[in-house]
């Protein structure tokens, strides 16, 4: 999967599939994953997407939540 990022992707089986053998390989041997590797997980509370407009009157939608089992909100902002 290295280098493919951004490339087209026919559908999820397509990923799956390239996956699934690098996976099996590692779980066959842990030993293959660096010791020093480290493995974060994000529990974002507010996430932010932006759609561009030429006149500048962007469309922003900002998605909150109070905790990480907590539903999302989403709001529209002001450019």
């Amino acid at each position: 999967m290295l280098g493919r990022q951004s490339q087209h992707l026919e559908g999820p089986a397509q990923r799956d599939a390239a996956i699934e053998a690098p996976l099996n390989l590692v779980e066959q041997d842990p030993s293959l994953v660096d010791k020093s590797w480290t493995l974060y997980t994000l529990a974002p509370t507010s996430v932010e997407f932006w759609q561009a407009d030429a006149s500048r009157a962007h469309t922003r939608l900002n998605y909150e939540r109070n905790t990480a089992d907590a539903p999302w909100e989403h709001h529209l902002l002001w450019p």
